[in-house]
């Protein structure tokens, strides 16, 4: 399990488990589906992106 933050809105993400999600993680607070490997968004979200 591991902590992330977020490189878009820099909110802490906690206990990922990043080695069965490939390191992929949705952010707690943006939604933003975030790979790890890159900080870069892998996929749109469920929430609407507003910026």
């Amino acid at each position: 399990m591991e902590n992330k933050k977020c490189p878009y809105c820099g909110a802490e993400n906690r206990n990922l488990n990043l080695s069965e999600s490939d390191g992929l993680y949705e952010c707690c607070n943006c939604g933003k589906v975030v790979d790890t490997k890159t900080d870069k968004v892998a996929a749109e979200s469920r929430k609407n992106d507003k910026n």
